[in-house]
């Protein structure tokens, strides 16, 4: 399992490979299938502006970011499926085998880590 490092950014994320850290995934996941290794990765669903999938999820997310990411609605069928595509194309089908989904929980945001969450008062477009 690859833990936040592999993306280019992870607080939000953007779910592309990090190019100093991973110059060449595609060889990685290569020489480790190769070793009979599956690979997860770590994210977490708030999606960074630089992540390729931002513009089209923003219309089918919360008005308020969480680590100046998008939080997406994963309730409406668009927002589902703008992320399943973009994992299939992008992720699952180079042979990553899993996700480790962390820090979307919900988190108590009147807590002092007010920044892993979102109000109870956003407003998701599914209501």
């Amino acid at each position: 399992g690859l833990d936040p490092g592999w993306h280019s950014n992870a607080y939000s994320c953007s779910f592309t490979w990090h190019p100093k850290n991973f110059p060449n995934p595609d060889s990685l996941l290569s020489i480790m299938h190769g070793m009979n290794y599956k690979m997860n990765l770590w994210e977490h669903a708030y999606i960074h502006p630089a992540s390729p999938m931002f513009e089209e999820i923003v219309p089918w997310s919360g008005d308020y970011a969480v680590w100046k990411g998008a939080v997406p609605d994963f309730i409406t069928k668009e927002a589902r499926e703008i992320f399943e595509t973009y994992h299939d194309k992008n992720l699952l089908s180079k042979g990553i085998s899993a996700f480790k989904l962390d820090e979307c929980d919900a988190a108590d945001y009147a807590q002092a880590h007010a920044e892993w969450s979102f109000p109870d008062i956003a407003q998701f477009p599914s209501g």
